[in-house]
């Protein structure tokens, strides 16, 4: 519903998926398919499963607003190094946005 509002039409959408290090945890001991029961894919590995995830947000994304792009960063907020990494990202997704990548 927020991302259909009028207000964001021209503005860029970031997802940050946090708690990285939880999911990787909780993962190994409970399917993905617990919450997604339409989930086939390798159980018990982190990775696969946040692709998975991230594209259920591409897909209501595209489905809700066609043609908008969501920017999605899976993080641990208390790890320092996925901040600078999400942080430098999400200013050069702003800088193209808006001055078309000029420094």
């Amino acid at each position: 519903e927020v991302v259909k509002n009028p207000i964001f039409k021209n503005t860029p959408i970031f997802l940050l998926l946090n708690k990285k290090d939880l999911f990787e945890e909780m993962i190994v001991k409970t399917p993905l398919t617990v919450c997604f029961p339409e989930y086939d894919g390798e159980q018990g590995k982190a990775l696969p499963a946040l692709d998975y995830i991230k594209s259920q947000y591409q897909k209501i994304m595209e489905e809700e607003v066609p043609g908008k792009q969501v920017h999605i960063s899976v993080i641990a907020a208390r790890v320092r190094m996925d901040m600078k990494i999400m942080f430098a990202d999400v200013k050069e997704q702003l800088k193209k946005f808006y001055h078309g990548g000029k420094k």
